[in-house]
């Protein structure tokens, strides 16, 4: 694509967006999302002879929202913390237990979808079965923003006040807000939440291997909107950005951590789809300032 026709494309794509900003006005974010995007273009056409290899690509802001940072309620929270033997651990990988990742669409979900994988990962991890949980539920039914992003507390309390969630089977994702349409047969029931210490990645490692997955935050740039696996010799696919923005906008599901070529990660589980990232996966640097934002917020579940 050539940039004239990308603009044109681009020209159609800001006329249809309707999502709601919190942190940013939409026409800030609009801005930033396009001039990164001429970037990556420009650094992709000059780099072609390298074979460069950008990834899929994930333009939409449909997911720009997330504001995970109302205070846990205590009837719900876990006081319990994590175990300190946890940190014996070097390597950790949740994804045999995760479902098939998923694409949250237009809509601003991400937070659903970051909350429904920490609990069917810790149930699978807990009982060796799996369940697959309505995110639709949430989006119509919790008292968030639907499709323009949410909360986690808020997400956790409406889990736990409702008796759980239904599966995705009798309530499915349509990714788009709806009128509320649950009914009983809960299957994703919770005994509490809890958080872990703002910018702490050794208690979200604790916590980590103690809970089970964890629903967690993090700064969306251009290098994750086109974050794919590299294809130069000795090169990483761990984003490490020193100059990263710290105010998050996207939920995701930290299901892992690991070490790779001296470089400490923690791996994560995105929202947009399996064709994006590593097979829907990315890696985030560890233990580098709280990364992007990464380790702002981390809430584990108890079942």
């Amino acid at each position: 694509m050539d940039l004239p026709e990308f603009r044109t494309k681009m020209t159609g794509y800001k006329s249809d967006q309707t999502i709601y900003m919190k942190s940013l006005s939409m026409q800030r974010q609009k801005r930033f999302l396009f001039d990164s995007i001429k970037k990556k273009v420009k650094k992709i056409k000059n780099k072609i002879n390298q074979k460069i290899h950008p990834g899929r690509n994930r333009t939409d802001d449909s997911d720009t929202f997330v504001d995970p940072g109302q205070p846990v309620t205590r009837k719900n929270k876990i006081t319990r913390r994590p175990t300190s033997t946890a940190t014996a651990n070097s390597m950790l990988d949740y994804r045999p237990y995760m479902n098939p990742i998923e694409n949250q669409g237009q809509c601003g979900s991400c937070y659903a979808f970051a909350v429904t994988a920490a609990i069917e990962g810790t149930y699978a991890i807990k009982t060796g079965a799996r369940i697959k949980l309505s995110q639709q539920q949430l989006v119509d039914c919790s008292p968030n923003y639907g499709c323009s992003g949410g909360f986690f507390g808020t997400t956790f309390d409406y889990i736990k006040q409702s008796g759980g969630l239904q599966s995705d089977a009798s309530y499915p994702y349509v990714a788009s807000r709806q009128s509320c349409s649950s009914t009983s047969g809960n299957v994703g029931t919770i005994q509490g939440y809890g958080n872990t210490p703002p910018n702490d990645e050794e208690e979200m490692k604790r916590a980590l291997i103690t809970y089970g997955p964890l629903a967690a935050a993090i700064c969306v740039t251009s290098d994750l909107q086109f974050y794919g696996p590299s294809q130069q010799s000795g090169a990483s696919d761990i984003i490490d950005i020193p100059s990263c923005p710290k105010q998050v906008d996207h939920a995701i599901a930290i299901v892992g951590y690991g070490t790779e070529k001296g470089q400490d990660y923690w791996l994560v589980r995105n929202s947009w789809g399996e064709n994006w990232g590593l097979d829907g996966y990315f890696k985030v640097a560890r233990n580098k300032d709280g990364m992007c934002g990464i380790a702002t917020y981390s809430y584990y579940t108890q079942l």
